[in-house]
């Protein structure tokens, strides 16, 4: 995956059946390709709902953040 960081434009990756995909894995898949759109994981056994929570949790943050230095820059 290492060599997926570098292709920023990419927008769907189909890694069904990858067993060696983690959590792990896939926060930083979702951290590095910001323009992927679509992310098939279909059988792999490694991942849970904790990868996409985590990477939810990163856009609220920024989304915030985002907001608060509008609101005091205001």
């Amino acid at each position: 995956f290492i060599q997926l960081k570098t292709c920023t434009q990419l927008q769907k990756l189909k890694a069904s059946g990858c067993i060696e995909i983690s959590d792990e894995s896939v926060q930083t898949l979702l951290g590095s390709l910001l323009s992927l759109q679509v992310l098939y994981l279909n059988g792999c056994s490694k991942i849970s709902n904790k990868s996409f929570l985590m990477k939810k949790l990163s856009e609220i943050e920024e989304s915030i953040t985002s907001n608060n230095n509008k609101n005091n820059n205001s």
